[in-house]
């Protein structure tokens, strides 16, 4: 009994050590490489960059402005992790676990985030650019301000997300859940929203609808063989989206008996 005592008390003296100093690359290696836990660990500013961290458990782990640039995190625990700053650029967070986790403004930027879980967590501010985010688990979290250009984040579950203020600029969201999400003020523009799930969602305009389903409503335009539209068209699309649209479309439905000039000019808001 007593040993098992003086094992919890080392334990617990290691795990509150972690926490008082910062660890360097080479000890948080050792303590993989050895299987040991980093619960509780402060790992602020350390360099991790292109480091192997896979399944490594990083519950509670203080990374606060951490270099994990091109990082290995498939699968790791990062549950209740502070990363607010942290640079996640390219990292692969494969099936990560970071609920509750703290990433406000982090740098994920082209990071692979397939099937990782973010449930409840912060990434207000935070870099997606180009992040591969299918199939992952971004429920309740708060996603104000954040950086979406080009984001893949297609199948991924976003109920009662918040997005407001956020870039969804060429984002792919198809077939995803947007469920009572808050997309007040987002920038859809070139947004792929097909068979995305819009029910209960707030902030969501006609116009912003429209450049989300650019395709698909323009060909509902030409075969009612241009009739007035129930949507708007929003300044500087209605070109675009036709050029795209003659492009892709099989000749026969570019119909000389439709007047895109007048067309525009009626519907296009000021």
């Amino acid at each position: 009994m007593r040993r098992i005592e003086e094992l919890i008390k080392a334990r617990d003296m290691a795990l509150q050590a972690q926490k008082r100093w910062p660890l360097s690359a080479e000890e948080v290696n050792m303590m993989i490489k050895n299987k040991q836990s980093l619960q509780l660990a402060n790992l602020k500013g350390v360099d991790l960059s292109n480091e192997n961290l896979s399944l490594a458990d990083l519950r509670e782990a203080d990374l606060r402005n951490a270099d994990l640039s091109d990082a290995k995190l498939n699968r790791a625990n990062l549950l209740y992790a502070n990363l607010r700053d942290a640079d996640l650029s390219g990292a692969n967070l494969y099936g990560a676990s970071l609920e509750f986790a703290l990433l406000r403004d982090a740098d994920l930027s082209g990071a692979n985030l397939y099937g990782a879980s973010f449930l409840f967590s912060n990434l207000r501010g935070a870099n997606l650019n180009g992040a591969d985010s299918r199939f992952t688990n971004l429920r309740n979290v708060d996603l104000r301000d954040t950086d979406l250009h080009n984001a893949d984040l297609s199948d991924a579950n976003l109920r009662d997300a918040d997005l407001s203020g956020a870039n969804l600029y060429g984002a792919n969201l198809n077939n995803a859940d947007l469920r009572d999400a808050d997309l007040s003020g987002v920038n859809l523009y070139r947004t792929n929203l097909s068979d995305a799930d819009l029910s209960g969602a707030a902030g969501i305009v006609p116009s912003q609808t429209f450049m989300g389903h650019q395709r698909a409503y323009a060909y509902a335009v030409l075969h009612n063989n241009g009739s007035k539209p129930f949507i708007m068209f929003s300044v500087g699309d209605f070109w675009g989206t036709i050029d795209e649209l003659l492009d892709r479309t099989d000749s026969k439905y570019h119909t000389f008996y439709l007047d895109f000039n007048d067309f525009a000019t009626e519907y296009l808001l000021s």
